[in-house]
């Protein structure tokens, strides 16, 4: 279990006690509701301020006093928190018109609220990754018109039509990666009992072609794994990020070796795939930066980000191990379903 978190969250309300504007946590702990709730009093948003705190939050906005409640209740579905509330009437222009700030320092452990904070990141970057697989598909199709022109103007080329016969299937397994992307997106937050083998086995398929291309030994052993609770196509995005980022590690060609198998991991029977390049490598710094930053460089590291959330938001974890020159492995952790 994650220890509690100390946030503070901080809104403004107007003399009538109605929410004006918040912060940028106290958006990420509340979420839709929260905006949902805008012009609405305070205390139908945010949850377990008492008549008497209310009273109290009333009479200092009226006076224009500061006010700290010491020890209130602020409760969730889960739990109870105590925290220390401050009022404070704001100055100048809003003075008149009885515009109050309040702040609320407590201890973030209910585990519903970790749960929704992991799934609405999955959300956002299902809506970024959605507009960007639209608008990959006019040029898709630019290309595809392309190669069919070349095919046609050079029929004799036997060479050409080998390699434009690959770039045609390249063209079509993209579009329907897409296909399957729109139709089962990032914002389908749904698990479902997946074998992780089965889901390999497909990536496997997938990877037979574009590692002769780049001149890789691609190696696939199976071990004997129990199911897990994750969506399918999330898994298959995930170790897909992670094998694109070892064979772009990998400019010369090299080995990659992807592994299924189960481990007791602190007293949690998990499922394991572990991904190992023998590419370049990169410090500890760099790869922890990649997992928790997701607009590294402008362009770079959003995969391993997105592939981190979908496995913690599975209560699983990425491990990596990676040194210059010696190559990397990823290990992803996902506990078994209990039979």
């Amino acid at each position: 279990m994650k220890k509690a978190r100390k946030v503070q969250i901080a809104f403004t309300i107007d003399k009538k006690l109605r929410i004006l504007s918040w912060d940028r946590e106290t958006e990420n702990i509340f979420g839709n509701s929260l905006s949902r709730g805008k012009g609405s009093p305070y205390y139908e948003v945010i949850p377990g301020f008492s008549k008497d705190g209310i009273r109290e939050v009333n009479l200092s906005v009226k006076n224009g006093q500061p006010l700290k409640l010491n020890g209130n209740k602020l409760f969730c579905f889960y739990s109870n928190n105590k925290t220390d509330i401050y009022v404070t009437p704001l100055k100048g222009d809003l003075a008149a018109m009885n515009v109050a700030k309040i702040q609320i320092h407590m201890l973030l452990k209910c585990n519903l609220m970790q749960k929704i904070e992991q799934q609405q990141k999955l959300i956002d970057i299902g809506r970024v990754a959605t507009t960007l697989a639209h608008g990959i598909r006019n040029p898709l199709n630019t290309m595809k018109g392309a190669v069919t022109f070349i095919k046609d103007k050079c029929p004799k080329e036997k060479k050409l039509i080998e390699f434009t016969t690959i770039l045609e299937e390249e063209i079509s397994r993209l579009d329907q990666f897409i296909s399957n992307f729109l139709s089962t997106s990032m914002g389908d937050t749904h698990s479902y009992r997946t074998n992780i083998n089965t889901v390999l086995r497909k990536i496997q398929r997938l990877l037979s072609r574009s590692s002769q291309l780049y001149n890789i030994h691609a190696v696939f052993e199976y071990g004997k794994v129990a199911s897990v609770m994750i969506n399918p196509f999330h898994l298959e995005h995930s170790v897909l990020n992670v094998i694109n980022n070892a064979i772009e590690a990998m400019p010369a060609g090299g080995q990659l070796i992807v592994k299924s198998q189960s481990v007791k991991h602190n007293n949690i029977k998990h499922a394991v795939i572990e991904v190992t390049d023998t590419g370049i490598g990169m410090p500890p710094r760099k790869y922890h930066e990649l997992m928790t930053k997701p607009y590294i460089n402008k362009s770079k590291g959003i995969g391993l980000f997105i592939t981190n959330e979908i496995i913690r938001s599975c209560n699983g974890h990425l491990e990596i191990k990676s040194s210059r020159g010696k190559g990397t492995t990823v290990t992803f952790y996902l506990p078994l379903i209990r039979q």
